[in-house]
């Protein structure tokens, strides 16, 4: 099973928008993969982009009923690579980028053929010195279902009340997360880094580009420590010329399609 991974909330024009070209864009350039779309509760988003998303035969909608949208919701993407043991590539990303991005196309397929487990993407200057962008990863066979019991109990209790951090994480781990973010709005990316970062990078291909480096001089550190750890490193080819991997493409997706 091939599986790309998104999650709506809320009627947000971009997400919802985003939500119906990306799939189409997946039956196009990832035919062999299935989308599962957890959204918070078919009421919470577009009445349309719903109905439009019910009709595409390669994507698979999860209601999660949710209307209220925890502090967890950008963690539902994640469920397939740490709950199904029989998945052959899992891939996840954000709505309001584009799936057909020629950077993309380029990494998904490299790190496919390639024989490393875990993919992380880097291309963004701005987050050049992020371990694992929340919406920029992708891991082969069941590699995180070890860690399926974390996760879950992370997913269910995503409360800021500090009632699961002793069954959990550690009190250090628990005031990082929160102190810094008391919505905990960003959660699943301190997630990848406190839990999962550690366990796959010695799997891990890292794809970056050298325009992201130069930019954040001090992320060198960081890419030594990686060289030491990780199985492989690839720098994006140059000649490949579209937008950042991960970067917001809100004025493309608000002149494509009418929704």
């Amino acid at each position: 099973m091939k599986i790309i991974s998104f999650c709506l909330y809320g009627k947000n024009p971009i997400y919802n928008k985003g939500a119906i070209i990306n799939c189409k864009y997946a039956k196009e350039y990832y035919p062999e993969f299935t989308v599962w779309m957890y959204i918070s509760h078919p009421d919470d988003i577009d009445k349309n982009t719903y109905n439009k998303l019910n009709e595409m035969d390669n994507v698979k909608i999860i209601n999660m009923n949710d209307i209220d949208k925890s502090i967890g919701a950008s963690l539902w993407r994640y469920i397939p690579a740490f709950n199904e043991k029989d998945v052959e590539i899992f891939i996840t990303r954000d709505l309001d980028s584009l799936l057909n991005n020629k950077r993309n196309l380029w990494c998904i397929n490299d790190w496919i053929n390639s024989d490393c487990d875990f993919q992380i993407v880097r291309d963004i200057p701005v987050c050049s010195k992020t371990h694992i962008m929340g919406g920029i990863w992708g891991v082969k066979g069941n590699l995180l279902y070890k860690y399926k019991d974390l996760f879950n109990k992370l997913l269910n209790y995503c409360k800021i009340d500090g009632s699961y951090k002793n069954n959990i994480m550690s009190e250090k781990a628990f005031k990082s997360i929160f102190s810094s973010n008391k919505r905990g709005n960003i959660l699943d990316q301190y997630f990848l880094k406190l839990f999962i970062y550690p366990r796959v990078i010695s799997k891990s291909i890292i794809y970056f580009s050298e325009d992201a480096f130069k930019r954040y001089p001090n992320t060198r550190n960081l890419r030594e420590i990686d060289t030491d750890k990780c199985k492989e490193y690839k720098i994006i080819p140059k000649d490949i010329v579209d937008k950042y991997i991960g970067d917001r493409q809100y004025k493309e997706i608000r002149t494509m399609i009418s929704i």
